[in-house]
């Protein structure tokens, strides 16, 4: 009906039956670097693609295990499985046991991962964060002034800086491995966007951006420089609030409550996504930017994949289990 306000959002929401099979199976994740882009189904199974291919290879966690969130970078990528322990993936997009495993101290699990280009976070239960190597090896600690007060309960790693969500709301900045910084907001920060992004511009190398998401629903661009760091607040639709971000080097993505989603051009919104009109879709809930591609998560477990124009170009929807044959893989991951 003309003029009929949205459903209001439910959360993830997937129609029975639409990809065959007995039980449902949508996208429930998704995480893209320079070269591939890894989407999370809502089976614990993870699907690879090379550029802006078909879903080449396939991952099934060992066991009873499924994965539960996805991280990707370059050099290495990051998948975390239900019991806590985090596998680390290359070139062939696939894992080997136990040389691939990452297992948090006794007693604790690892509950969200960041993949990074030097360095990469792994958050663990007791709200302290292990800062890996390039390499996946565990070599520090890093934990609130508070602690154990108050924790760490998100990472985002970047290629010279790097934020933690704090779980009073502030975030702490780490460059060199090291506490350099804190954000902080009177309406606290909720949420980070899924990656920090680093200038590939000459004249601005070294720069960062990262987006802060605030609990009054609205986001923070932060722009962090070798000597100094500025901030651009961004607004979402009137009477709506952000509730996801993917920040990318070109543009970034801001999903708000209503489903539609703000294309930001240094810091600016240039375009705004309504929700997908095909399907039984409410609208979008996540989105990460690769190198020539950028993926929208619909909360009908179906990914929207644009363009680096941010023109949508292609529908993809989770393959059945066996109908991936493995193509070939990425040098750099």
């Amino acid at each position: 009906m003309a003029g009929e306000a949205p459903p209001a959002y439910e959360g993830p929401r997937y129609a029975p039956g639409k990809y065959g099979g007995t039980l449902p199976v949508g996208y429930t994740g998704l995480s893209a670097n320079q070269y591939c882009a890894y989407f999370l189904r809502s089976d614990g199974v993870v699907d690879r693609t090379v550029g802006s291919g078909a879903i080449q290879v396939q991952m099934e966690a060992e066991g009873a295990n499924t994965y539960v969130q996805v991280s990707a970078c370059q050099h290495a990528s990051y998948l975390l499985r239900s019991d806590g322990v985090i596998m680390r993936t290359t070139g062939s997009g696939k894992v080997s046991h136990p040389g691939d495993e990452r297992r948090p101290p006794p007693g604790q699990k690892y509950t969200a991962v960041s993949a990074g280009w030097h360095a990469s976070y792994f958050v663990r239960s007791d709200g302290v964060v292990d800062r890996a190597t390039r390499g996946g090896h565990v070599t520090s600690q890093l934990q609130p002034a508070k602690f154990p007060e108050v924790r760490y309960t998100a990472a985002s790693s970047g290629f010279n800086s790097s934020f933690l969500l704090r779980s009073d709301g502030a975030v702490d900045v780490v460059s060199g491995g090291n506490v350099t910084g804190t954000m902080e907001t009177p309406t606290r920060y909720v949420a980070l966007a899924d990656q920090t992004v680093n200038s590939s511009d000459k004249s601005t190398y070294g720069n960062s951006w990262m987006y802060l998401l605030r609990g009054d629903g609205g986001a923070d661009r932060l722009k962090v420089c070798p000597s100094t760091s500025s901030v651009t607040e961004v607004r979402p639709p009137i009477g709506h609030r952000y509730l996801a971000a993917a920040c990318g080097i070109s543009c970034s993505y801001l999903i708000a409550s209503d489903g539609s989603v703000d294309r930001i051009k240094s810091g600016k919104v240039t375009t705004r996504y309504e929700r997908p009109s095909s399907g039984p879709a409410y609208g979008y809930v996540a989105g990460t930017c690769g190198g020539t591609s950028s993926y929208l998560l619909r909360n009908d477990g179906m990914v929207d994949r644009l363009g680096l124009g941010g023109r949508i170009g292609t529908e993809m929807t989770p393959p059945a289990l066996g109908d991936v044959v493995d193509g070939r893989s990425c040098s750099i991951m």
